[in-house]
């Protein structure tokens, strides 16, 4: 899947251009906390899409927001769909790892904050397309399946192109967020396919 060249160049990414693409993931994985918590009935004490909003909002403006009682909230989320046994709660899950990944950048920052951020990601993919296509699969099908299929490409298509653009960009102007902003949403559909829009409609 991913290449050792791309997982360095993820390692590269300082300072802003770090915070951007781990807050571009979150941004990405946002519709699936959103869907499976509603799906599995659970009571949100925190609303994920205003978390994401005050994240992009702190980038841009370099001002320091408080992230402590947002990462509260979200880790007790994150503990009550733990003790869930049906496959939405994992999604879920890494969603609330994405948002608490971009949260905690704008206070510290890693080397390997971006790489594990993308890493984590794809993990999701690669357990979506397992649980709903790779049952009774033997081990090399399985990876030939996951390699292949449609949603590992648009994943590491959408990493790359981001790498790119950030590497371009001179500095988080309002406008470039707001591209990447958009490459990140990309329509309301997150990384395994799901789609906030029916629900907005209904």
């Amino acid at each position: 899947m991913a290449s050792i060249k791309h997982f360095k160049q993820l390692e590269q990414l300082k300072g802003w251009r770090q915070q951007v693409f781990v807050a571009a993931l979150a941004e990405r994985a946002l519709p699936n906390l959103v869907f499976f918590a509603d799906l599995l009935q659970v009571d949100l004490k925190v609303f994920p899409e205003r978390v994401v909003e005050a994240i992009w909002h702190g980038i841009e403006t370099r001002e320091s927001i408080s992230v402590q009682p947002q990462i509260e909230a979200l880790e007790t989320l994150d503990e009550e769909l733990g003790g869930r046994e049906e496959y939405g709660a994992m999604p879920a899950r890494d969603a609330i790892e994405q948002i608490l990944n971009a949260l905690e950048s704008l206070v510290i920052s890693t080397s390997d904050m971006a790489r594990k951020a993308a890493e984590a990601s794809l993990q999701t993919v690669a357990s979506f397309v397992e649980f709903s296509e790779g049952d009774g699969l033997e081990e090399h099908d399985l990876v030939m399946l996951l390699e292949r299929h449609p949603l590992t490409r648009s994943e590491l298509v959408f990493q790359r192109e981001l790498v790119e653009l950030l590497k371009k960009a001179a500095a988080p102007t309002a406008s470039f967020l707001r591209q990447i902003r958009e490459l990140s949403a990309q329509g309301g559909v997150s990384n395994i396919g799901i789609s906030l829009c029916e629900d907005e409609e209904e």
